[in-house]
């Protein structure tokens, strides 16, 4: 079976740059020998294919004869780049709160994948499981699962003062791909051919508190992301549902029009027109949410980058020419001045 399931190549190219940095990956090489434009993944809500994700995954496995890449690659998950769900993390008392949040808000950033937070012999675990579009489980190959307990593991990492380690980590696969030796994967001791795939955590984490913990900050996010999963869908006009629609969806870097549509059970074609019978278009109201989020991520002093990315745009320069014409200033302009009202 064909994988059709579309990737925002604005978070291809995040991590190409990085590979390119890090591991001096050959970009313009890997995008010949895939038949893949430049110029095309640099247009408006471009997309490439997830098997392009897989091809590139495979190729620096190949490269680098190790798995240490991808905890690398992991690395680029931050409580920042996560909206609402990171807020949410960094202003948790403790870590083990801020497990049990990331759990249950992870669908405000992906559906496809469920991570549930658990007690254990050794402590605490965190189970990753996948879905496919009708609700089945399957099963990923071992570097996407890791790229994912890699994640949660830089992610509790940016919310304490001392970095903790992963006690092991369970995969399904049969076998790893690459020959481990000591069967340790980044010095975290691995086991294949397991029943679920998870990454366990000693019982210590119940007591080590965030830096950032703040109860009321806490409280204000929280129902920020219940508004948001709520959709708005107490209302009857469409425009609400697709604003609350394209807000969950930025934390996922995808918020072009077929994405959307999708969420909302539509297609492309019926859901322009019963906006147009509204008096609106996805395209305005992609443009108040994009206005209003700029400045909600400039007031919690998220970077430039991490900005632009989840607004969709693949480049600084457009961010800075978008807000300046919504706001006459640049993003820097606006916060100097917001100090300066301080």
């Amino acid at each position: 079976m064909t994988n059709t399931k579309e990737f925002p190549s604005v978070l291809f190219f995040m991590m190409t740059t990085f590979l390119e940095k890090s591991y001096h990956l050959d970009t313009e090489h890997f995008l010949e020998e895939n038949n893949i434009s430049r110029a095309k993944l640099l247009q408006i809500n471009a997309t490439v294919n997830i098997s392009i994700i897989k091809n590139l995954i495979i190729y620096m496995l190949k490269k680098e004869k190790s798995y240490n890449f991808l905890y690398e690659l992991a690395k680029l998950s931050t409580p920042n780049r996560l909206g609402v769900l990171g807020y949410i993390m960094l202003h948790s008392k403790d870590v083990y709160e801020a497990l049990v949040k990331f759990c249950k808000y992870y669908v405000l950033i992906g559906k496809r994948i469920k991570p549930i937070f658990t007690s254990c012999e050794e402590g605490f675990k965190i189970i990753i499981t996948f879905q496919d579009e009708e609700g089945g489980f399957i099963d990923f190959e071992e570097y996407n699962v890791l790229v994912h307990l890699f994640s949660i593991l830089h992610l509790i990492n940016h919310l304490i003062p001392l970095e903790v380690q992963a006690l092991k980590i369970d995969l399904v696969q049969e076998k790893p791909s690459l020959n481990l030796g000591n069967s340790e994967i980044v010095g975290i001791k691995t086991h294949f051919n397991k029943e679920e795939n998870a990454i366990y955590f000693d019982k210590s984490i119940k007591n080590i508190q965030t830096i950032s913990a703040n109860e009321q900050l806490l409280k204000i996010f929280e129902k920020e992301a219940e508004d948001a999963l709520g959709l708005k869908l107490s209302k009857n006009e469409l425009k609400e549902k697709i604003s609350g629609l394209i807000l969950v969806s930025s934390t996922q870097l995808d918020i072009s029009l077929d994405s959307v549509a999708k969420k909302a059970n539509l297609s492309s074609r019926v859901l322009q027109k019963r906006l147009k019978e509204e008096g609106t278009t996805f395209s305005k109201i992609l443009l108040e949410v994009r206005k209003k989020l700029s400045v909600y991520y400039l007031d919690k002093q998220m970077d430039l980058y991490t900005i632009s990315l989840n607004l969709g745009y693949i480049d600084l320069s457009s961010f800075f020419r978008a807000f300046k014409k919504w706001y006459g200033v640049t993003p820097s302009v606006y916060m100097l001045n917001k100090k300066d009202i301080l």
